[in-house]
């Protein structure tokens, strides 16, 4: 059985959200917030835009430090020399989106 995802209003309205801050004016900053209750499809929405495009996702929770989200971000980027500071990461992260933009989620 192949399982396919329904196109409901949310999930265009969140492609249409998607095509809205990628194509914004350049130094219009952007940013996105997903929401809703818990079990509504919120990870499963994002997991079909992230394979729809060229963004990036990495999962947070509780116990996500600040050097952990830098770390992750780090390997979905494939930025190399990810054992710096903090600072360094940063860093790293910003120049690998400048060289390549893309959407980062954060779920």
């Amino acid at each position: 059985m192949k399982y396919q995802l329904v196109q409901t209003k949310n999930l265009l309205r969140l492609h249409a959200a998607m095509v809205e801050l990628t194509s914004r004016g350049e130094g219009i900053p952007g940013l996105g917030l997903l929401y809703g209750k818990t079990g509504a499809g919120k990870t499963t929405a994002l997991a079909s835009v992230v394979a729809k495009t060229r963004a990036v996702a990495i999962r947070a929770n509780a116990a996500t430090t600040l050097n952990s989200l830098l770390d992750d971000l780090c390997f979905e980027l494939k930025v190399e020399g990810r054992l710096g500071r903090g600072t360094e990461k940063f860093h790293l992260v910003c120049d690998a989106l400048k060289d390549k933009p893309r959407p980062v989620f954060i779920d």
